[in-house]
């Protein structure tokens, strides 16, 4: 702070109090002193305030009383005490040592050799059998160094009794954090710490007041605080012998009401005196507005603190003048209005059209958020004048509903509709604030200790700010997860990597054994040979070698962080580590800010370990817990900057805004608790200025509603999306709903159930947008759903789509025998994939994240079919097993043999039944031929002069009949007359020879039905299709067939394995039961002539 002459006639000192219930007449109040100017006009205002918002309310608050403002400082309180004692004390200031971040390392260095000492007994199961854990150990000196400096702040008296060697006799935790802290303010260089800063102050009082006043502003101010610690108290106290010190501050009752009691503290107090032999009649407790007990204790606490204070008071308190419940509710809490007992006599009544205050039961924070846009919307067409920077929304945690907004909030800026409405979010961390750069410096520093599975590593190098730095492009993410499943990578770097881990050095699996794969398949064709223990795989060949390169940069940067992650270093060289780690892996693009503030705190890394004397080496694991901690340090960016201000409910927001909604107000979320650790000494001797989490909480609730103009909305998750049970709100939300009972009434029935509403579990439930209706929704989208339904009436859920889309352009002219083989696999997924281009991720084609250990179904096939095809071609079995394990398809050891030895059989068994039925002059058929306006191309293998051959390495399903029947079609209606046998494991089916005119029109009737499912999803099922139609076919029972089929395609108890109905497609494509007329009619259509042709050559199916 500047210093300056005191010139005579210098302002009056002393310590002046200004309270109002209302922040705007304090403001107006504030500028009524700075109307007396300081004696020079370059000496700037000096005005404490505990929050950036307040600050800028601040700002534009005397901008708009005065017309302008400028040359001016807003400290922080705890910033402003600190430099006034600099000013004072010359040279001697605060150590940087005891700022609890530096403490923190600081205690890293000293603590291990102390807990040698028996003194430290008491910590020992803080750190039981973590001994080598330098993790835990930070931990613990983090907790440690933010209670010292707790102590600092309010038991210097405690700091004071250690230096001089007294105990206060606190428990056994005291011995030891008394030697701790005489052994860091010992030696020749002991930091000077606040309460010897205090004492050096008192003492530095007693010299010379005008040379004093020449080292302090002329005049300091606090401004909106709601809590200042005691020995900030006492400092402010004693400046105030030498220069004014203004403090304002908000005080919501005009009366005397620091002894009114909630009923908990009530009883309390009955309990104790009736222990001490006392009456209830002798105990004093004051009458008041239950919300002043319940909820101010925290406010009563300072007030009373103040009150001992010889000070000036000067009070200004101004009831609200509207005929609102909020208004009301507001003057009872003031006092203007108060009866003389409580509660009162005669209730007050509650107009029907008012909604100044309102509570809502929503099912979920999504829902939430919806409704309070609904809310949103009708203020801003009911209240006249009303702006977004006058709406300001608070949740005890904000980073919970950030997406819900942006879901919901942004949804409406991208329609333009008139429901659309401006916001910003503060108090995000800068994780969640500084863009895709510093999500992926987060998962970067997750990487060491864990798996490095496919998935993390994909999803890693996707991130914009990585992929750009290795050269990918949009679409590169797709090619190389296709190479992830083509080579069966499944987690682990290399063989190395998992040996670390304390696993078998097996490189199956692994990324590098994926990459080697691919960079051989360049030179290799994929069906050659293993070379040099690898088997080639395709896919990085011509213009994807590139990308091949730049994967495999990517996979050798990673080896080597996470080779450096495994050694310790000191911070410093953590802190070049760092640096040299995102200018590797990161181009920030246009996060130039993000790439600032990542780079300054891994220098903040260096500076705080320099700062607190720590000279050791750590593990990387303490390095992470402290950039994380970094990164999950919020901003109040956004706050009243002109959009709707969404925020954190913190202390020091009690900033006036015509409408306030508090979202997220659950029994389990607010108030919040604080967790103390087993050795905090303050319990045990608690003194009322102690900090309490609970009661801030309970004290900011009460501000908040105090801070609502003209609206409060408050929304609690009231009931459970997914199975509808109830949960109560907030405890401060049911003491509030007490006092407005006990206050209020409602002609039109229970005032609770007029202030509380109770949502829908859906947007587009009709009752929003009924006539009368207390529900409103204001969303166009919902609103078509509504009237489309409601048109509709209680018919069943539409199909995707109520017509067929109209035929390509330009029309189809060839398929494909695989083609039209795919489609009839799953039309619904045929169709939304090829013409709408949608995707869904099923749970099969999820990246796997293990390697195999015991073959599934799926896993038996995968390796038993090209088995299979290899030895029917006079494969040899022990190259065929090292092919298996070169592709990472066996488990490991002994388990694998084991398995490959069973597999083995299994298929040389199944190849000797083929042997027997195939050709001996079978060969490989082109098929070319026009079939229904397309033209049919494809290749049939096992094709003889009499006969061919189809069959599948595993159990025939209805999927199998089709491909078979497929191929045997196209080769007779090619002019070959011959039989088609199909085999699989569970037996085999022979389709008797057709006409060239038979094949030709039943293939064409499947080409046509292909064309047809390129313009609508087709309600055909493969296996439930299949089933319907061979019982039909056998028994003629069409119920009995209906029957069959539904236990396929939805599987009950009794059949566990998983039905058709959970394929995403059908499920997209059929919302309603598809088994309908239209279902049996195209299961016939197809398989009728199938099992017409497999009738008399059927063995077993």
């Amino acid at each position: 702070m500047p210093t300056h002459s005191t010139p005579e006639g210098h302002l009056m000192s002393g310590l002046f109090l200004h309270s109002s219930n209302r922040l705007e007449v304090l403001a107006a109040e504030l500028a009524k002193v700075l109307h007396t100017p300081l004696s020079s006009p370059l000496a700037p205002e000096i005005i404490a305030v505990q929050s950036k918002g307040m600050e800028r309310w601040l700002s534009l608050q005397l901008a708009s009383i005065d017309g302008i403002w400028a040359n001016y400082r807003f400290p922080f309180p705890t910033a402003m005490i600190r430099e006034l004692l600099g000013n004072l004390l010359g040279p001697i200031t605060e150590s940087p040592l005891l700022v609890p971040e530096n403490l923190a390392w600081r205690l890293m260095e000293i603590l291990p050799e102390k807990l040698q000492d028996p003194t430290y007994q008491p910590l020992a199961p803080y750190l039981h059998d973590h001994a080598g854990d330098d993790l835990r150990l930070w931990q613990l000196c983090g907790r440690i160094a933010g209670l010292l400096d707790q102590y600092l702040v309010y038991r210097h008296q405690l700091i004071n009794d250690w230096e001089e060697g007294r105990l206060q006799q606190l428990g056994p935790h005291e011995a030891w954090q008394a030697d701790l802290w005489r052994t860091l303010v010992s030696g020749v260089d002991a930091p000077i710490h606040r309460a010897k800063l205090t004492e050096l102050f008192r003492a530095k009082l007693a010299g010379d007041p005008e040379q004093l006043r020449a080292l302090l502003p002329e005049r300091i101010i606090l401004f909106g605080v709601s809590t200042l610690p005691p020995l900030h108290l006492e400092l402010l106290d004693a400046l105030a012998t030498l220069i004014p010190v203004h403090l304002f501050f908000l005080n919501p009752c005009e009366g005397y009401w620091l002894e009114i009691r909630s009923p908990r503290e009530a009883a309390r107090l009955l309990r104790r005196a009736a222990e001490k032999g006392l009456d209830a009649e002798e105990v004093y407790i004051e009458n008041g507005h239950p919300l002043l007990g319940s909820l101010g204790r925290s406010g009563r606490n300072f007030l009373s603190r103040l009150l001992e204070l010889n000070a000036n008071d000067d009070s200004v308190f101004v009831p609200a003048s509207a005929e609102t419940l909020l208004a009301a509710l507001h003057r009872d809490i003031l006092g203007t209005d108060w009866p003389l007992d409580w509660p009162p006599a005669e209730k007050k009544e509650v107009r029907t059209d008012d909604h100044s205050l309102q509570i809502h039961a929503c099912h979920g924070p999504l829902r939430e958020v919806e409704v309070l846009h609904d809310l949103l919307l009708t203020a801003f067409s009911e209240l006249p004048g009303l702006t977004p920077r006058d709406v300001l929304v608070m949740a005890p945690d904000i980073e919970i509903y950030a997406p819900y907004i942006d879901a919901v909030f942004s949804r409406a800026g991208r329609e333009r509709s008139a429901s659309s409405l401006p916001y910003t979010i503060a108090d995000r961390g800068q994780r969640s604030s500084g863009g895709e750069l510093l999500i992926s410096f987060e998962r970067l520093c997750s990487l060491p200790g864990s798996r490095c599975t496919a998935a993390e590593l994909l999803d890693l190098l996707q991130l914009a700010p990585v992929g750009r730095r290795f050269g990918l492009n949009p679409g590169d993410g797709e090619i190389v997860q296709g190479w992830i499943e083509r080579v069966n990578i499944r987690w682990g770097l290399d063989a190395d990597f998992r040996a670390q881990e304390g696993l078998p050095a097996n490189p199956a699996c692994t990324w590098q054994a994926g990459l080697d794969r691919l960079l051989l398949g360049i030179a290799l064709p994929e069906d050659s040979d293993l070379f040099g223990g690898i088997l080639p795989a395709s896919g990085g060949e011509g213009s994807n070698a590139i990308l091949l390169g730049s994967l495999c940069d990517f996979i050798a940067a990673l080896r080597s962080w996470i080779e450096i992650t495994r050694t310790a270093q000191t911070p410093s060289e953590w802190s070049t580590t760092l640096l040299e780690l995102i200018d590797t892996f990161f181009d920030p693009g246009e996060e130039n800010d993000a790439y600032l503030r990542l780079r300054r705190l891994c220098v903040t890394l260096s500076e705080e370990a320099n700062s607190g004397a720590f000279s050791g080496s750590v593990s990387f694991a303490v390095i992470r817990s402290r950039l994380l901690a970094g990164l999950a340090e919020s901003s109040t960016h956004g706050f009243l900057s002109g959009p709707i201000t969404f925020c954190t409910l913190q202390p020091m927001r009690s900033v006036p805004f015509q409408v306030i909604a508090l979202i997220g107000m659950n029994d389990r979320d607010f108030p919040r608790s604080s967790h103390p650790t087993g050795f905090d000494l303050m319990p045990i001797k608690a003194q009322p200025c102690d900090p309490a989490r609970r009661d801030e909480d309970r004290y900011l609730f009460l501000e908040a509603l105090l801070s609502a103009r003209q609206r409060l909305f408050i929304t609690w998750q009231g009931e459970d999306p997914l199975d509808g049970s109830s949960a109560p709100p907030s405890v401060v939300v049911g003491e509030l709903l007490d006092a407005l009972e006990a206050s209020f009434s409602c002609e039109t029935g229970i005032l609770r159930d007029v202030l509380v509403t109770r949502h829908h579990l859906q947007p587009f439930s009709p009752a929003y947008f009924a006539v009368g209706s207390r529900l409103r929704s204001y969303d166009p989208l919902w609103h078509a759903a509504v009237q489309a339904r409601l048109q509709r009436g209680d018919a069943a859920m539409v199909p995707l789509f109520n017509a067929p889309l109209p035929p390509l352009d330009p029309p189809l002219t060839t398929v494909t025998i695989d083609e039209l083989e795919r489609f009839l696999r799953n039309p619904a997924k045929f169709f939304l994939q090829n013409r709408l281009q949608l995707r869904l991720l099923t749970a099969s084609e999820a990246l796997a994240e293990r390697e195999p250990f015991l073959l599934d179904g799926l896993e038996r096939y995968n390796l038993g079919q090209p088995l299979a095809t290899r030895l029917l071609h006079d494969g040899d079995a022990g190259k065929e097993e090292a092919r298996a394990r070169a592709a990472g398809l066996l488990p490991d050891g002994s388990i694998g043999a084991g398995s490959w030895r069973q597999l083995l059989s299994s298929v040389q068994e199944f190849t000797l039944t083929v042997r027997a039925q195939l050709p001996e002059d079978a060969e490989v058929v082109e098929i070319d031929l026009p079939v229904a306006g397309l033209r049919l191309s494809g290749e049939v293998e096992g094709v003889g002069v009499e006969s061919s051959l189809f069959w599948r390495y595993a159990s025939l399903k209805g999927k199998d009949c089709l491909a078979g029947w497929l191929r045997h079609l196209a080769l007779n209606a090619s002019g070959r007359l011959l039989a088609t046998t199909l085999i699989g494991k569970d037996g085999a089916m022979t389709f008797a020879p057709l006409a060239a005119a038979a094949a030709q029109s039943c293939l064409g009737d499947l080409v046509t039905l292909y064309r047809q499912g390129w313009q609508e999803t087709l309600p055909f099922f493969p296996q439930s299709s299949y089933t319907y139609a061979q019982a039909l076919h056998k028994d003629g029972d069409t119920d009995k067939a209906l029957a069959a089929a539904r236990k396929v395609w939805a599987r009950d108890e009794f059949n566990p394995a998983s039905g058709e109905e959970n394929d995403p497609y059908y499920r997209l494509a059929f919302p309603d039961d598809p088994l309908n007329a239209a279902f049996t009619t195209l299961a016939l259509a197809i398989f009728v002539p199938l099992l017409q042709a497999g009738s008399e050559g059927e063995e077993e199916a």
